[in-house]
């Protein structure tokens, strides 16, 4: 007997994007990328087995004749386990910062 899972994957992105050539001298290309949020969840087709959430992330390239510099920071996020029966709904979150709903 064989038993297949299939689990989908549900991405959610909302974003602004800001390109810029910085008047700084030997610099040749700053980009900056707001993410207000990014959610992942997966299901299978029976039950949501975990929803990820990413909030407030800002991540940023600054490009030099040199060399290249990469940012990202994340403000919040959160892991839930979503099956029904769990004891332990948040799996994984910062201690300090309030559950996200």
């Amino acid at each position: 007997m064989c038993v297949c899972v299939c689990v989908c994957v549900y991405v959610q992105v909302f974003l602004r994007l800001q390109i810029s050539k910085p008047a700084t001298r030997g610099v040749k290309l700053g980009l900056t990328l707001d993410l207000a949020s990014v959610g992942l969840c997966a299901k299978t087709s029976v039950y949501e087995l975990l929803n990820f959430t990413l909030q407030n992330l800002r991540m940023s390239m600054l490009q030099t004749t040199r060399d290249l510099q990469l940012a990202l920071a994340v403000n919040n996020f959160q892991l839930d386990n979503q099956l029904l029966e769990t004891l332990r709904p948040v799996v994984l979150s910062p201690h300090n910062m309030p559950s996200i709903t």
